[in-house]
């Protein structure tokens, strides 16, 4: 165990947890008992304990504690990381095509007598932004200065520490000669790229949580759902406080009942 991550030790019924734990997990489980590695404070995760808990209580679920919280905790655990990565990767594909895009533009403009570049800069707040600009207006700077820029990325002078391995992944598999031009239709492939935004993906993350929580409901508690049937009311609203008790939603700020919030993202993402 790593010193710098939270041990959050539980006591759960091995026999429910079956399907949930591997055999060679489950055999050391048995022999020195359970925990999870968190990377929450402490304080965090007591706070979230307790709203759980209250959450099992509200549904006669008390019981189950311990199995549940092993299983909720450690999908959390795995969403997170998950989503981490899709952030990582829309964040590093969006520079990708940002700059393949700045390159590209400047030598689709280079021979236009108006070639100008600028800078826009938010003076205001992020909430009210108020943007003040900056131009080189004079073509013969303007171009000077973005060939260097050009120039850069064609020796493979830049610093690929800001860039991300995405960039380099999609820039030299393209361009993958130092020694080369750079291929202009190569970067318009890489500016067609799709980059699809994680919040879709968070809310797939979000029913898989669920699903996953299901099966355990199912199959130990008297929270079942009739066959034929993808979800219950009960369910939803159990659902919901899991993912609120988690800090995910929160009832304040959306417009529906939360059993309705639930059914409708079920719906959209439940395959």
């Amino acid at each position: 165990m790593s010193d710098s991550l939270l041990k959050i030790y539980l006591n759960p019924n091995l026999e429910r947890l079956k399907g949930y734990v591997s055999k060679p997990i489950l055999a050391i489980y048995q022999k020195n008992g359970v925990y999870l590695e968190s990377t929450m404070t402490d304080e965090y995760y007591n706070k979230i304990r307790e709203k759980l808990i209250k959450t099992f209580e509200k549904f006669n679920l008390i019981g189950h504690t311990e199995e549940l919280l092993y299983i909720i905790l450690t999908e959390d655990e795995i969403l997170n990381d998950a989503m981490l990565d899709a952030e990582m990767h829309y964040d590093d594909l969006k520079n990708t095509i940002d700059v393949s895009q700045f390159l590209l533009s400047f030598k689709r403009a280079i021979d236009n007598p108006n070639f100008q570049i600028g800078i826009k800069e938010n003076v205001g707040t992020l909430f009210k932004p108020k943007t003040q600009s900056a131009y080189i207006r004079n073509q013969d700077i303007s171009k000077w200065m973005c060939q260097l820029i050009f120039d850069a990325f064609e020796t493979g002078n830049y610093p690929r520490h800001i860039l991300g391995e995405t960039f380099l992944e999609y820039f030299y598999k393209f361009n993958d000669s130092p020694t080369k031009p750079i291929d202009l239709s190569h970067l318009e492939k890489i500016t067609q790229l799709k980059n699809k935004n994680p919040s879709v993906l968070k809310m797939k993350k979000y029913v898989e949580l669920c699903k996953y929580i299901g099966k355990y409901l199912q199959s130990n508690t008297h929270l079942k759902i009739p066959n034929g049937t993808k979800l219950t009311d009960e369910r939803a609203n159990f659902y919901f406080d899991i993912l609120e008790a988690l800090r995910i939603f929160n009832r304040d700020s959306i417009a529906s009942e939360p059993k309705d919030y639930i059914t409708a993202i079920f719906q959209k993402h439940f395959k």
